[in-house]
């Protein structure tokens, strides 16, 4: 301090530079800021002598530091460098931010990278970072790949925005964003997956390696769009539209807080997965599909969150997966993310959790229908697959339409991403309009489920807003036509596949086993009211005509169910409450019986019952009534005089 830098000369050890090298005036303007200078890949820090108005330097590292970008976050944030040694060699470093903390740690990072060899003090290494810290640039890490809050569409090489900037060897994008007509922000982005910092790290972030943009001008929409349905054919409608939507769930999902999965059924052979596979090259090169019948739970919740306004495949389902999985995936529809509880630094469990968030819409494919839980198979749009023996005219589409394909297609999933303001400004206005087309064209029939309309409303208004954007080989008249034929066709699977059959096929098996008794466990009675109870009281409900009803005590029989489960080597069934659940939400509940009469050999006693419509069941093919039938009352009389006409009444 208090030192004019011009009254000092400076002198140059014998194997720094001779001074014609460096202009005097800019090293001692670094000088006098931060001490040091650089030369021949090595720092050398500067000494002032003021009794000999000089200033000296010796050598206190074998390599120099560039710095390059402190990657902001909240959680991580890290810092890049350059480093490179006297023999030419060079690495680039992601540095934890807190690890510039220590000198010890920073040294540690160096050396681990090889002849790295900083020998200077603590006081010293503050006033290099200093100088780092001066020159450093932020940039913002950009932690899943697809669409980003900025207002472009993230790859692993680059971003979309009205064209393709491609990343620096860094993984560094520049992007301007709009403050007003004439003014834009200049940012930085981190996008770690090409960086040459991984570039040897073959198992790091490698799916998205595979999240890649690829420039093919001469594939326009047209010419994939038309291959896509005349290979798939009305498969293709839906598949198109679901996979364009998707590249807007985030908008989609905002305001109605869910979105449909699309779920591929089918024997093999039949060109399920075949769709799947021609999705995924939309967004880049080939990515295989999570197991769902193998994968790890880590596993299966991390492809949810890997991607943004993408669509990510789980592949080989089937109803014995664990049942918890099933839940997942039906979650995953309302957005529900993974919440898990985070350990503290002494080892025990604290108050902070963490989400891995839903982000991307969901492909799943089985040879098995979705009925392990009713719930996800209304949470699907159904696509069906039956034909296994295809024309040569087939085959030969589908070999160019792969052909087309395996190079990636997913420029044109960047360029969809600019009708962002036009679905933005129309989407949610047309939705009313396609959702009402849609039950005018099913007739307003009652018995279709509203969720399913939905389901496929949120992919049709998709064609409907983008209908005079895109040149689609198909019009609206083929779409709705589609569209009603998979609602009605998904719809009468969905009334046969019952949350509680398996419930049902234990029950037949432990009656034919004698696990379960009649008039013990179980009683079948012909009735036109029942006394339920609702709301704690007990409420007469009236049947309309005679009967049959069936009681059953599942206090008893849920343990026979999940006995005879066991024993079979079959998945865990259900616990009691969520088999009530199921049972009291099923078709043909009639309700909970409080009191109702049962025997047990002579001896009778009162129980609590669940009561269903008899007839319902009998129409799936159980028969749990096993009286001889010539006993049965054969007129509303008879059964009048046999039965009391009231449970709960003798």
């Amino acid at each position: 301090a208090g030192v004019d830098s011009h009254a000092l000369a400076i002198s140059w050890p014998d194997d720094m530079a001779d001074k014609n090298d460096f202009e005097p005036e800019v090293c001692k303007a670094q000088i006098f800021t931060y001490s040091y200078l650089e030369y021949k890949n090595c720092i050398w820090f500067a000494v002032f002598d003021n009794s000999k108005r000089e200033i000296g330097f010796y050598k206190i590292s074998n390599f120099i530091i560039r710095p390059l970008y402190l990657i902001k976050s909240k959680t991580d944030p890290k810092r890049l460098f350059e480093i490179k040694n006297i023999f030419g060699v060079k690495y680039i470093l992601d540095i934890p931010a807190k690890a510039l903390v220590s000198l010890t740690e920073f040294q540690v990072f160096c050396e681990s990278h090889g002849n790295f060899l900083f020998e200077g003090t603590k006081q010293q290494f503050t006033k290099i970072k200093r100088k780092l810290y001066d020159q450093t640039k932020d940039a913002e890490e950009v932690k899943m790949l697809g669409w980003q809050d900025e207002g472009f569409y993230a790859f692993a090489n680059g971003a979309y925005e009205n064209g393709f900037t491609k990343v620096d060897e860094y993984g560094i994008i520049k992007h301007l964003i709009s403050k007003g007509e004439d003014e834009a922000e200049e940012r930085y982005f981190f996008i770690p997956a090409m960086s040459s910092i991984y570039k040897d790290e073959k198992d790091q972030y490698d799916s998205e390696k595979k999240f890649v943009y690829v420039k093919r001008p001469d594939v326009l929409f047209s010419d994939w769009a038309q291959l896509f349905y005349d290979t798939y054919g009305e498969n293709g409608v839906v598949g198109m539209s679901f996979y364009i939507s998707s590249l807007f769930r985030d908008m989609i999902y905002s305001r109605f807080k869910f979105f449909p999965h699309l779920f591929h059924f089918g024997p093999p052979g039949t060109g399920k997965s075949t769709m799947c596979w021609s999705i995924q090259y939309m967004f880049g090169l080939e990515r295989k599909p999570f197991m769902l019948n193998a994968g790890t739970a880590v596993g299966f919740h991390r492809t949810f969150a890997q991607f943004r306004n993408a669509v990510v495949w789980f592949d080989e389902y089937n109803n014995q997966i664990e049942f918890k999985r099933v839940q997942d995936l039906k979650s995953a529809y309302d957005g529900a993310g993974h919440v898990k509880g985070e350990w503290s630094a002494s080892g025990g469990s604290s108050n902070k959790t963490t989400t891995t968030p839903v982000e991307s819409a969901c492909n799943i494919s089985g040879q098995e229908l979705p009925i392990a839980d009713n719930a996800l198979f209304k949470r699907c749009v159904l696509m069906q697959y039956h034909q296994t023996i295809f024309s040569d005219g087939e085959k030969e589409k589908l070999t160019k339409l792969q052909k087309l394909q395996e190079k990636g297609l997913s420029h044109l999933t960047g360029a969809l991403t600019r009708f962002r303001k036009k679905m933005e400004t129309d989407y949610f206005r047309v939705f009313d309009e396609v959702e009402r087309e849609i039950f005018k064209a099913l007739d307003n029939d009652p018995s279709i489920e509203s969720r399913i309309v939905k389901n496929m409303a949120v992919i049709a208004t998709t064609y409907k807003v983008l209908e005079n954007e895109l040149p689609w080989p198909f019009n609206w008249k083929k779409m709705l036509d589609v569209l009603v034929k998979n609602i009605k066709s998904q719809n009468g699977l969905i009334s046969n596949a019952k949350e509680t059959n398996q419930f049902w096929d234990e029950v037949d098996y432990c009656i034919s086993e004698g696990e379960l008794r009649d008039q013990e466990d179980f009683k079948v009675e012909y009735l036109n009211t029942v006394r339920v109870t609702l709301d704690r009281k007990p409420v007469e409900k009236n049947l309309g005509t005679m009967r049959k009803v069936l009681f059953i005590r599942l206090v008893n029989t849920h343990s026979k169910y999940m006995e005879a489960l066991r024993k079979k080597g079959e998945k865990k069934g259900m616990d009691k409450g969520s088999l009530a659940h199921y049972l009291s939400h099923a078709p043909g509940f009639i309700g909970m019986v409080s009191s109702t009469r049962f025997k047990n050999g002579e001896k009778s006693f009162t129980s609590s019952a669940y009561a269903f419509d008899y007839k319902l069941l009998e129409d799936q093919g159980y028969n749990f009534d096993r009286e001889d039938p010539d006993l049965k009352p054969e007129s509303e009389v008879d059964v009048a005089l046999a039965k009391p006409s009231v449970a709960g009444k003798f």
